[in-house]
């Protein structure tokens, strides 16, 4: 007795389900697959956040699936005189809040490479005065949730050794795995039910997420540093991490979801993804409607002044004010209101 099933979306849709519920990271689609059902895959591929990529020539032409690459983080807390990994099964719950405070920052690392040249940028960026006072002004906002961009080792230890870091918040990834040789890094004033990396498909970058039940609604934070530069062929890739962060911060039906850091979009070439805007509400416009809210402020930003007269030197280009950093927020029931 043979069965013969008709390759339908919903059968493809729950052929990947299985492989996204399975400890398998490959799923390889036959060649026979006609041209419209190898188009059904890649969408729903790109709704669970796979990489999906077609293979073979001809009548040997198939789609392959692969599982994103998730890394999960030690969470730690300073007792005892000491850092110590979050003990979850002992950890306390986030307590019902009536608002929750956010800020993301780009500390700015040392290093700069362009092409296969790295420069040291400490006297420019003027790190020693700079690193006291971004440290102090953390400590006086009282954040919530902290994310931080392009920490490197040596920042990442001096954090840890901040009076305020020790008694205020519980760190995200307390053996430093995204810093390699920089990354991001989430402070959290209450231990998070789980915090992971999530390699992006496309441009050698990470997402770190942390998830929590916060007032009763699943909540998932995603911090990002897309990547970086005006060549031309870096806005498509960001484009397609923006895509990833998407899905990934909003898998699962997730209630309550923030997308935070530095997205380096380049606002004079109108750099957005069409769906980011249909999806999350952007914090800074929906207080300041008429205000560009530019965070790389090359007329009152001294400093964003002389990176980009350094950069433009090397390269040859011209630099532009841009609103690089942002904090998003996309709800179910929208029961969160964005105020400053």
């Amino acid at each position: 007795i043979f069965v013969m099933e008709a390759i339908t979306e919903e059968s493809l849709r729950s052929q990947i389900q299985q492989f996204i519920n399975s400890e398998e990271k490959k799923l390889r689609f036959p060649p026979d697959l006609s041209k419209n059902e190898r188009a059904i895959v890649h969408n729903i591929a790109v709704e669970y956040g796979l990489q999906h990529l077609s293979k073979g020539k001809g009548t040997n032409r198939f789609i392959e699936l692969t599982k994103p690459q998730i890394y999960d983080l030690v969470q730690g807390t300073y007792s005892e005189n000491t850092w110590r990994p979050v003990n979850l099964e002992s950890k306390t719950n986030f307590p019902n809040s009536d608002s929750l405070t956010f800020v993301t920052y780009n500390v700015l690392f040392d290093g700069m490479t362009i092409g296969m040249t790295e420069y040291c940028l400490t006297d420019i960026i003027e790190t020693p005065l700079r690193r006291p006072k971004l440290f102090a002004l953390l400590d006086e906002i009282d954040a919530d949730f902290v994310a931080l961009e392009e920490v490197t080792r040596d920042f990442f230890d001096e954090l840890l050794q901040q009076a305020w870091v020790q008694k205020k918040y519980i760190i995200c990834d307390l053996e430093g795995s995204s810093i390699k040789p920089s990354g991001n890094l989430l402070l959290s004033k209450h231990a998070m039910d789980r915090t992971y990396l999530v390699k992006y498909k496309n441009g050698g970058k990470t997402i770190t997420i942390g998830e929590a039940i916060i007032n009763n609604r699943t909540f998932r934070i995603g911090v990002i540093h897309l990547k970086a530069g005006n060549l031309k062929q870096f806005g498509p890739i960001r484009k397609m991490q923006v895509m990833e962060s998407m899905q990934i911060v909003t898998k699962d039906q997730y209630q309550d979801c923030i997308l935070l850091g530095d997205f380096n979009f380049k606002d004079f070439d109108g750099e957005i993804h069409p769906n980011l805007n249909e999806t999350f509400d952007d914090c800074w416009t929906i207080c300041h409607q008429n205000d560009p809210g530019y965070t790389y402020d090359l007329e009152r930003n001294r400093l964003s002044k002389l990176i980009s007269q350094v950069v433009s030197e090397i390269k040859n280009t011209e630099g532009h004010s841009s609103r690089f950093d942002r904090i998003l927020y996309a709800s179910e029931g929208k029961k969160w209101r964005v105020s400053e």
